[in-house]
């Protein structure tokens, strides 16, 4: 669940992350994410960083401990297929 905080197209988007259930209830059990990803120019090749931030280090422990990085590195890797795709 994502709760949007402020956007300045076609630059940065920054948001929070929430843990949820099937119906999108954020679960209060686990750490919310603040997240910034911001975009520019790099002869002619646009770069994507994205920043992920948690309140406490065990709250970001906690993320680490259940998948995280393989999760966020398969959606990278499909957002990466999807771009190659648009560009054949």
């Amino acid at each position: 669940l994502y709760y949007y905080k402020n956007t300045t197209p076609p630059e940065r988007i920054q948001y929070t992350d929430h843990c949820s259930d099937e119906d999108t209830n954020p679960n209060p059990d686990m750490p919310s994410a603040q997240i910034v990803v911001t975009f520019r120019e790099d002869d002619g090749v646009t770069m994507l960083e994205s920043r992920t931030t948690y309140a406490k280090q065990e709250d970001l422990q906690k993320i680490l401990e259940m998948g995280v990085v393989e999760g966020v590195t398969e959606t990278w890797d499909k957002l990466d297929a999807l771009l190659a795709d648009l560009q054949a």
